[in-house]
């Protein structure tokens, strides 16, 4: 082993100001969050677009009118657009109302017309329509369904974590900040939350709750560290710049070897199953476990392997379309098979190309293994095995109960 007294002595620094910056966290009340508690922080419609739109609503729950849309408003929308945009000039928000997952009409991707948009804040002849991505894939042509929708009557938002923009199969020819407009919640959202905690002074359940939801959307951007512990750190890493470097050099690939560990001993654990090496093949479908979206599929060997259906446990990096909860379900690649399923299985849940997702919980909590703290917990071998084995018990539960209707629906895949 090669010791370094100068890296091992920025480490043990920079592990106290985070240890001291965890106590003032404690202090705050910062750990404690409804959202985080109730496991609903990363559900985009039935936590964000839900909580936005009320805070938008002249008419909501809040009692403050049309305060927090008008800021909405003028710290976001009309910053985006030239001052003659018709939306901008001539919405009416005294009597504006909003509408969660209005739908527009059947899907039709000939015409790209039709869906449901997340949030719609419109007076009957002018509207605002918001497309909100936490971690979902975008869907073809969505965003030229969305634009086609009321076209210079309304103004389309895309709004992510970060501010990106949504892919090509989503907004065909369109431009960014021409067509559509890419808000994020790392800024935008959290600028005009911040100015709607300060619209609540004197509301204070309103505004403790608003304070709530600002401090996920933080945490869900990276945004919670203390400033003066980050200023610390970097004051630290300034002095000793070669050894920050070293140590930024390892982190990521330190963190995947342990995340490929963890997906390699459940491949070989579900292996040495007799049960699911007699009837499955198991494949990593060419991911590395650090990857978005990083996998485990089980083909079950009288299963073509054109079919494109498979039993599948993502993601193994913590960063996946649905968020960074790990989750067990059957993939339906490209949706190839949408029909045969909703046919077959009307009940079972539909997330994207995905059916029957039920998420993977070790310790009474989801499995999140893009958790710093997560993983750190791992260090201990005893809790890494726990882990393993309650990865691996709960995948061959949930295979067998769902093996005949991925067998029947395979069928007729086949046939078709």
């Amino acid at each position: 082993m090669v010791e370094n007294p100068r890296i091992e002595n920025l480490l043990k620094q920079v592990q106290s100001k985070i240890t001291y910056s965890k106590k003032l966290s404690e202090l705050n009340g910062e750990n404690f969050n409804i959202f985080s508690l109730l496991q609903i922080e990363t559900s985009e419609n039935n936590t964000h677009s839900r909580f936005l739109a009320e805070l938008l609503n002249p008419k909501g729950s809040h009692r403050l009118k049309n305060i927090m849309l008008s800021a909405f408003l003028e710290l976001i929308v009309k910053p985006l657009c030239d001052v003659d945009n018709l939306v901008t000039k001539n919405l009416n928000i005294q009597s504006a109302k909003i509408i969660v997952e209005k739908n527009i009409g059947k899907i039709d991707n000939d015409s790209k017309t039709g869906g449901r948009i997340d949030i719609v804040v419109t007076d009957g002849k002018y509207s605002i329509l918001i497309e909100n991505k936490i971690y979902a894939v975008d869907q073809k042509y969505q965003i030229e369904r969305y634009c086609n929708y009321y076209k210079t009557e309304s103004l389309v938002l895309y709004l992510s974590l970060f501010g990106n923009e949504p892919n090509q199969s989503s907004r065909g020819k369109l431009e960014s900040g021409k067509d559509f407009y890419c808000i994020s919640y790392q800024d935008d959202i959290t600028r005009w939350l911040e100015q709607c905690y300060k619209e609540a002074a004197d509301k204070p359940i309103l505004r403790e709750t608003i304070k709530q939801y600002l401090i996920l959307i933080k945490k869900l951007t990276g945004q919670l560290t203390n400033h003066k512990m980050t200023e610390e750190v970097r004051n630290l890493i300034l002095k000793d710049l070669e050894s920050a470097k070293i140590i930024a050099e390892n982190f990521h690939a330190a963190k995947n070897d342990l995340l490929e560990r963890i997906r390699n001993s459940i491949k070989k654990n579900l292996e040495a199953s007799e049960y699911i090496s007699s009837y499955y093949i198991i494949k990593t479908a060419d991911s590395k476990a650090g990857d978005k979206n990083s996998k485990l599929w089980f083909r079950h060997k009288q299963v073509k392997d054109g079919t494109g259906i498979f039993f599948g446990i993502e993601p193994f990096s913590g960063w996946g379309h649905y968020g960074p909860d790990m989750f067990i379900g059957i993939i339906d690649l490209d949706s190839t098979h949408l029909n045969l399923f909703e046919k077959d299985i009307s009940d079972l849940k539909i997330l994207g190309w995905w059916r029957g997702v039920e998420n993977l919980q070790f310790e009474n909590s989801n499995i999140i293994l893009s958790s710093m703290h997560t993983l750190q917990s791992l260090s201990d071998k005893e809790k890494l095995n726990k882990l393993i084995d309650s990865i691996v018990r709960q995948t061959i539960s949930y295979i067998n109960r769902y093996e005949n209707t991925y067998l029947r629906i395979c069928r007729k895949a086949e046939l078709k």
